[in-house]
């Protein structure tokens, strides 16, 4: 899973009361090791999945959809995983607390392969998620200049893939996601292969796909890789 995927539990300290929605994490909220927990046996749903945080002890679910995908891996795993957790929120006259839940990029080997003695890296994983949430901002303000100066957009994307392999080897020298293959962001090569292909250079496009997947060779497992690929495959010599 490329994509991080951020689930959203509340501590009801007082009923109805939630934290607003879109609520940006300070830098003096603290972070958790939270466990997820399947409950197969739940009398009103089978594929709901708990959520735990010591000393605190449950303190919600996952959304119904989000818990529909997670359930039969974390079954498959023993029934139980752990992710780290961010305090959001409370205050006096809104005491109720938002627990979110990173659980970025833990479908599939990561999940399967949980192991409860690996400490987690929190700084490790905040600076990753840092990196790549600063590059993302940087190709969603690219985008405009593909109508109005390709060239710059060419040479920004670019500058994106790079910056992607450096924290994504970031994330493997640090161990951060432990058998987990890199798969990048395949929206910038998508980007920039469509911008080069526009400005007549489709060798170049070639090439940019080229080094992009011997670096991420597993993104040909997404279904947006093998859209590039096509692409590509069109445009070789």
């Amino acid at each position: 899973m490329a994509e991080l995927a951020t689930c959203v539990a509340w501590l009801r300290l007082k009923p109805r009361e939630r934290l607003a929605k879109g609520t940006r994490p300070r830098d003096d909220e603290p972070v958790f090791t939270a466990s997820l927990v399947a409950e197969p046996a739940n009398a009103y749903d089978a594929n709901a999945v708990a959520v735990a945080i010591e000393p605190f002890g449950k303190v919600g679910y996952l959304p119904r959809d989000i818990a529909k995908r997670y359930s039969p891996l974390l079954v498959a795993a023993g029934g139980i995983a752990r992710c780290p957790v961010q305090l959001r929120g409370g205050t006096g006259s809104k005491p109720s607390i938002g627990v979110v839940l990173d659980a970025a990029r833990v479908e599939g080997p990561p999940l399967l392969d949980y192991d409860p003695e690996r400490p987690m890296d929190y700084d490790g994983i905040a600076q990753y998620h840092k990196l790549r949430d600063m590059n993302r901002q940087f190709v969603a303000e690219t985008r405009p200049l593909e109508s109005t100066s390709l060239e710059a957009a060419i040479e920004r994307y670019r500058k994106a893939l790079s910056a992607t392999i450096e924290y994504e080897r970031f994330a493997t020298e640090r161990k951060l996601f432990p058998r987990l293959r890199a798969q990048g962001d395949i929206v910038i090569l998508d980007r920039l292969t469509l911008c080069l292909i526009k400005a007549g250079r489709p060798s170049d496009a070639v090439d940019e796909a080229d080094l992009y997947f011997a670096e991420f060779p597993d993104a040909l497992e997404l279904k947006a890789g093998q859209t590039v690929k096509g692409r590509i495959e069109k445009r070789r010599a």
